[in-house]
């Protein structure tokens, strides 16, 4: 009589989710990657091996900087969809989005390979055109990521292919018909506001727009782009494509949907064998983890339910490590525990630093700590500047757009120095990018304080004209 008991006990814990035991968790790190997951070791080194492979493809396949990449992407993967959608709303295939300390993550699941991961190439194809374009406008940063989601391998021959017409997006351009693609050019922060729906049919917009450029002139595409690293991209659109108005788009884009045949890239898949270093996840670190997972909790509405369940994920985080920085941010608690026992813990400085109305020194140190945390630095910038150390700043501020050049908040404090330093010119075409960089999930008051910098800063630039 008591199998049937032991059976129920097994499918029970079957069903118990590998992400809800931190001894099922893993860090592992790569030449490009910082991976953190459930999976067993076999299978995430395989993941990571997947990942590099991957970024290595979009690399042939896609522009890029000459320059190595300075900073790793953090990845985390679930075993599977279920676990995901502990954290993000049903049919959500992952999501992009910075942590408790305003790191970026990747948070996926591990039901698909790379070639069926549109959104990871999606975001990867960001986190290289960031690196590569000094001027985004959306429609081409959109465009872009849509474009690149459709590179597959090609087991048998062993190649990459890039350029197929995403079905999807066919099929709903075919439901709903764009009449203007002209317009995608015109849209800059309003893209914020649209529905899913609007929202969808923007990036589609913008990436038959691509595709169309790529199609029928491939040349001034790739000189259109290399000209971004230096200036405006109205400017740089009219010195490669001068015949190409509104009304020239509009008609041309009706004529390729009709008729427009498509160039598809082909070369040999890249190889990688690198090395990866693994270890085990510190336990409060785990539940940190999925404490600030429950914190973001995409698609899911805010809720006293999603809330206590964060609550809980801290109450073990910080009874497995009192002084774990993660945890400690999340529950505001005091960051001189998490200095005295992680003081190699660059968030333990940091937090400190927040804490304590971003101090120079411990900033300093938190910078030290994560030499290529761009954001990190760009604060040390300003809080040097601020404390009479221009020289200093100005240099970090510098610095820190070097290792993160699409962040707005880093371009916005390089604007400022610059702006002190009387490098006017400098400091308004950083602030216009500080502006243009804002991601679209920022609140409507970033938007007016950056704009507000923006004149204030031209003031300034005038005032300083007028006394010369």
């Amino acid at each position: 009589m008591r199998r049937p008991a032991l059976l129920l006990a097994l499918l029970a814990c079957a069903h118990v989710p590998r992400s809800t035991d931190p001894a099922n968790w893993l860090e592992l790190q790569s030449e490009h990657f910082v991976f953190r997951t459930d999976l067993p070791l076999d299978d995430a080194r395989a993941a990571v091996s997947e990942l590099e492979r991957g970024r290595a493809a979009l690399l042939v396949a896609a522009w890029h900087s000459t320059r190595p990449s300075l900073r790793k992407t953090v990845v985390i993967e679930l075993a599977n969809r279920h676990e995901l959608e502990e954290f993000a709303v049903e049919r959500l295939e992952g999501f992009v989005t910075g942590d408790a300390f305003d790191e970026q993550m990747m948070v996926l699941s591990a039901d698909h390979e790379f070639g069926e991961q549109d959104v990871l190439k999606h975001e990867l194809a960001h986190v290289i055109t960031d690196e590569f374009l000094v001027v985004k406008p959306r429609w081409l940063a959109e465009g872009i990521a849509c474009y690149l989601e459709t590179l597959r391998f090609e087991r048998f021959s062993r190649k990459l292919r890039v350029g197929d017409l995403s079905e999807q997006r066919l099929n709903y351009l075919k439901e709903r018909p764009i009449l203007d693609y002209a317009q995608a050019l015109h849209t800059g922060r309003e893209a914020e506001s649209l529905d899913a729906g609007a929202g969808y049919s923007f990036e589609s917009a913008s990436w038959l727009l691509v595709h169309w450029l790529v199609d029928t002139r491939p040349d001034n595409f790739d000189r259109f782009l290399n000209r971004l690293t230096r200036e405006g991209w109205e400017q740089a659109f009219r010195e490669e494509f001068p015949d190409l108005s509104d009304s020239a788009i509009r008609s041309g884009m009706k004529e390729y949907w009709k008729t427009g045949s498509v160039r598809i890239a082909s070369a040999p898949a890249p190889a990688w064998s690198g090395e990866i270093v693994e270890e085990r996840m510190d336990r409060a670190e785990v539940y940190a983890l999925r404490a600030d997972l429950f914190r973001l909790s995409p698609g899911f509405a805010a809720s006293a339910e999603r809330k206590a369940l964060m609550n809980a994920e801290i109450a073990k985080a910080l009874a497995a490590d009192p002084a774990n920085p993660l945890a400690l941010k999340l529950s505001g608690g005091d960051p001189r525990a998490a200095v005295a026992v992680h003081p190699r813990d660059w968030r333990s400085w940091a937090l400190l630093a927040e804490r304590s109305q971003n101090d120079v020194t411990s900033l300093a140190k938190a910078a030290a700590l994560a030499p290529q945390n761009g954001p990190l630095i760009a604060l040390l910038a300003m809080a040097e500047s601020n404390s009479g150390r221009k020289k200093e700043g100005l240099e970090h501020a510098l610095r820190a757009a070097q290792l993160a050049p699409g962040r707005s908040d880093v371009l916005d404090i390089l604007a400022q120095l610059q702006a002190f330093s009387g490098n006017c010119f400098d400091a308004i075409n950083l602030e216009q990018r500080a502006i243009d960089a804002l991601p679209d999930s920022a609140a409507a008051s970033a938007v007016i304080t950056l704009n507000k910098r923006l004149s204030s800063i031209r003031e300034m630039c005038v005032s300083s004209m007028e006394q010369r």
